[in-house]
């Protein structure tokens, strides 16, 4: 009987991730909103596989049979994000996007965590 383990642990930021969009037809026709967001996110992946695995023959067949568990865990910190509209417009007219965007009138700041996780269970048997 042997006993694998494995873990894995990976984190990435995106420090300034920006964007701006435009969404949705408004009361007048022909005219979009356009918005901008900010996106400073940072992600963290945990994952951890063990299982154990045993060689035994039952008469000409060999059997290489495998039990184990998984466990991951994924977490999505968005920190101090924002979220401003600049208007409705007509395609034509869009007016530049703000550098600075947190100029844009109603722009607001917010916090989010979401996680999740997860546990597998598994049972194999390899005949040979």
């Amino acid at each position: 009987l042997t006993l694998r383990n494995g873990t894995r642990l990976s984190r990435f930021a995106y420090p300034d991730y920006y964007d701006s969009y435009f969404y949705g037809l408004v009361t007048n026709p022909g005219e979009v909103v356009l918005a901008v967001e900010d996106y400073p996110e940072v992600y963290t992946y945990l994952a951890n596989n063990t299982d154990f695995v045993a060689k035994f023959e039952t008469g000409p067949v060999a059997h290489t049979a495998l039990f184990g568990v998984s466990l991951e865990r994924q977490r999505r910190a968005l920190n101090n994000g924002g979220y401003g509209e600049l208007g409705s417009f007509t395609p034509d007219a869009f007016p530049p996007v703000p550098r600075d965007i947190t100029t844009v009138p109603g722009f607001s700041r917010y916090s989010a965590v979401n996680t999740e996780q997860s546990l597998g269970l598994f049972i194999q048997d390899q005949l040979e």
